[in-house]
């Protein structure tokens, strides 16, 4: 499993696994939730949870929160523009992907990208 893998390799330390998420532990005291990525799970939200998890692994604790609460905030944005107004779905998509794809944080977000590759 690629999150166990992306902790191990970062000293972070799993306290618990679930069906949907990981808690762990990092190095700095940090209690992070991990998603668990489905292989059922279309390509850009896996794409957008394993940045998402990179961030919570690795990302400074500002950056960590800032990234959960924004992506947290579009996914329930997009699930309301799914409900109540299909037509936006694609605009809502787009700005949940440039927000972890890159967007704001061009060097920061390829770093992240280099280390789920590796």
């Amino acid at each position: 499993m690629e999150v166990l893998k992306l902790c191990s390799e970062n000293g972070v330390k799993v306290i618990r696994q679930r069906a949907k998420y990981i808690e762990a532990e990092r190095p700095d005291g940090l209690i992070v939730f991990l998603d668990v990525i489905s292989e059922k799970m279309p390509k850009v939200e896996a794409d957008t949870l394993r940045i998402l998890n990179a961030i919570r692994v690795m990302g400074k604790r500002e950056d960590v929160i800032l990234a959960v609460g924004m992506v947290r905030g579009m996914q329930i944005a997009r699930g309301y523009a799914k409900r109540y107004a299909p037509e936006s779905m694609a605009n809502v998509t787009r700005a949940l992907w440039a927000m972890t794809g890159g967007g704001a944080y061009k060097k920061t977000a390829k770093r992240y990208k280099a280390a789920l590759t590796a």
